[in-house]
């Protein structure tokens, strides 16, 4: 079994990813989001579901 992280080892992970990273998460959402307005109905359900595999 895992141990349990302590909160300082826990702290040290969460900076391993970096604000860069963090950016390039967010820009890649809102990319996602952008270009499913632009789709029909039926080609937006699609993309969800594909968006909801890939999570």
């Amino acid at each position: 079994m895992e141990k349990k992280l302590t909160k300082e080892e826990r702290e040290k992970q969460d900076k391993k990813l970096t604000e860069s990273e963090r950016n390039k998460i967010k820009h890649g959402i809102v990319g996602a989001l952008k270009k499913t307005i632009y789709l029909s109905p039926e080609d937006f359900k699609k993309s969800i579901e594909i968006t909801e595999r890939e999570y």
